[in-house]
């Protein structure tokens, strides 16, 4: 049962990676043909579209993936030509617009674990610094009894 839950857990972490591919993608003008939420390879079913995205569930259950177009040898886009400013190719966006495509999903990643640990940690808490420290036990010849530390002992400060 744990390897699933693993495996399951970094399904997760493959699906918000590939979100802020996507995220990055549309913020900067690109066309993202499709969008498989949850799985690769061959779609086998479709979610919808949205903004001319096509949402899908893919055959092989592992992982998701993110088809921007113009990032594959040989594509073309056919609404404009290479180099002019309004192609949604990836290939003929400036420089930092790929780099801000690629860095997407490890970002996305950080955000996301940022955000569980503070989840986390609002809901379930940190135990502060202790009052005082308890003896609990006092191992014989040790300088804690040589100092006359017994057990139940209070320590409340140093």
């Amino acid at each position: 049962m744990t390897a699933v839950f693993a495996i399951a857990a970094l399904c997760v972490v493959i699906i918000v990676h590939e979100f802020g591919h996507y995220a990055a993608a549309v913020a900067s003008g690109m066309k993202v043909d499709r969008f498989s939420v949850f799985g690769i390879g061959t779609p086998i079913i479709r979610l919808g579209t949205w903004r001319g995205t096509e949402f899908v569930i893919s055959a092989i259950p592992f992982g998701a993936y993110v088809q921007i177009r113009g990032m594959e040898p040989g594509e073309t886009d056919g609404e404009a030509d290479r180099g002019s400013d309004d192609s949604s190719n990836y290939r003929d966006k400036p420089v930092r617009a790929r780099m801000l495509v690629v860095l997407g999903g490890p970002l996305a990643n950080y955000i996301a674990a940022m955000g569980v640990l503070l989840a986390v940690y609002s809901v379930v808490g940190v135990e502060g610094p202790p009052v005082a420290l308890e003896i609990e036990g006092v191992r014989a010849g040790s300088a804690a009894q040589q100092a006359g530390l017994e057990v139940g002992d209070r320590l409340v400060a140093v």
